[in-house]
């Protein structure tokens, strides 16, 4: 059983992807938001599985949704769901709209489970380590400073950081195994839960192909269409850069909008065009001088043409907080295009890794016209590594994500029936007992 939020994102993309790439499990994703629980039940089977090298076909699912009852205990709700699939693993992805009741429940099931590091949720409640100026605090680990970092923050001030750190060392403490999509991610929850040495796993993230079917809560279909019909640009020769994807405060959707302005009040020869949307703009928009475009919501399947229209020379991660991994990176590398990225998180790691990008440096990750200046610079090479790079990176497999998933489950498993016979064998009575 895979437990995630409902929030969609990179998260519920990678549980999609699980269960096509291992399609010798019986799957049942469990999307959880407050006392609901919406569940999609998978039949084992597909075709085009892991051992081709590729995803499967899930075939269509059943679903249930499950309300809590009022009063009625996590620990118990959890059971019932349990024992009604016949569960006999459990992989948490993200517990975001999860109370504590419900974390401390899992320990208590008797069922071996696991974890994936898809962000740093578990650590801070901010899930980018970001301070009140929305800029990345580093990693502290000091209480007493996070607290009052969080303090600050009015949407997180009433949160104990010790409860929130307690309670997830608890979880982690019983884990069987846990995930990390790169080696910063590892790094990272390490230092938060010293716990996890040796139980931690480097499992890049394979990039599912575009038709996967939506294994989503209905409740969660977005209200906004999807656009394919692209806005125009100029034809004036201008160099275009990209950002792609849904894009926050924490994904720099504020710098983007002051990168424009900048360029032109400083008469830049360069156009930004977001290749998704805002959070204050779903799109589609465009400024009246065209340098700022912000294309709306796209299908996966729509992004190798958009990104034909734009023709951008790069894709810029003008991100505040680190990624763990990010799914636009591999998808940007799809597209043969490199990527300039901050010099934090699994982004700096993934670039210097391939060679297919630049790292932005301190100071121009910190000013706005060293970065423009930055931007400016690279969008007028034509013939530099990085895009030599970008058109041969090798992204990672489904194949090689499966079976490192599989082993980490086949693990749990044998650790889970060792521990029941140890226990078996505890409670018989020996020849003592009949003196």
């Amino acid at each position: 059983m895979h437990i995630l939020h409902d929030r969609g994102g990179g998260t519920d993309l990678h549980v999609r992807g699980l269960v096509a790439a291992l399609p010798g499990w019986h799957h049942v994703v469990a999307s959880i938001a407050g006392d609901r629980i919406d569940i999609r039940s998978f039949a084992s089977g597909g075709t085009g599985g892991p051992e081709r090298g590729g995803f499967g076909t899930p075939v269509a699912p059943d679903a249930a949704s499950i309300e809590r009852a009022s009063g009625e205990a996590w620990r118990d709700l959890l059971s019932s769901v349990a024992a009604a699939f016949r569960i006999s693993l459990i992989h948490v992805h993200h517990l975001a709209e999860s109370p504590f009741s419900l974390v401390s429940a899992l320990p208590t099931l008797g069922i071996p489970y696991g974890v994936t590091i898809h962000d740093l949720w578990f650590a801070c409640p901010t899930v980018t380590l970001t301070r009140g100026d929305g800029r990345y605090c580093g990693g502290v680990t000091a209480t007493e400073q996070c607290r009052c970092c969080l303090a600050a923050q009015p949407e997180f001030a009433s949160i104990d950081i010790s409860a929130w750190r307690r309670r997830h060392a608890e979880l982690f403490q019983a884990a069987a195994f846990a995930i990390a999509p790169s080696q910063w991610a590892e790094e990272m929850a390490l230092r938060y839960f010293p716990s996890l040495a040796g139980r931690t796993h480097i499992v890049p993230h394979a990039l599912p192909p575009v038709d996967l079917p939506d294994i989503a809560s209905p409740g969660r279909a977005s209200a906004h269409a999807m656009r394919l019909d692209p806005l125009p640009l100029p034809d004036d020769g201008w160099p275009v850069v990209a950002f792609i994807g849904a894009l926050g405060p924490d994904k720099g959707a504020r710098r983007i909008e002051r990168l424009a302005a900048l360029a032109r009040e400083q008469g830049r020869s360069v156009r930004f065009v977001v290749i998704g949307y805002l959070e204050t703009r779903h799109g589609p928009w465009q400024s009246a001088d065209a340098r700022l475009t912000v294309h709306g919501r796209y299908a996966r399947s729509d992004l190798l043409a958009l990104i034909a229209h734009y023709r951008p020379r790069f894709v810029c991660f003008p991100s505040n907080g680190p990624e763990s991994f990010s799914y636009t990176l591999s998808e940007a590398w799809s597209a043969h295009l490199p990527a300039l990225v901050p010099p934090i998180g699994a982004l700096t790691e993934r670039v210097g890794a391939t060679g297919a990008g630049w790292v932005i440096d301190d100071d121009e990750w910190h000013d706005d016209a060293r970065l423009l200046a930055r931007i400016v610079e690279l969008a007028s090479v034509c013939n530099d590594a990085a895009y030599a790079a970008a058109r041969t990176v090798v992204l990672p497999r489904a194949a090689t994500m499966a079976a490192a998933t599989a082993e980490c489950y086949a693990g749990a498993l044998r650790a889970a029936t060792v521990a029941v016979a140890a226990a078996d064998v505890a409670e018989r009575p020996s020849m003592r007992d009949f003196r």
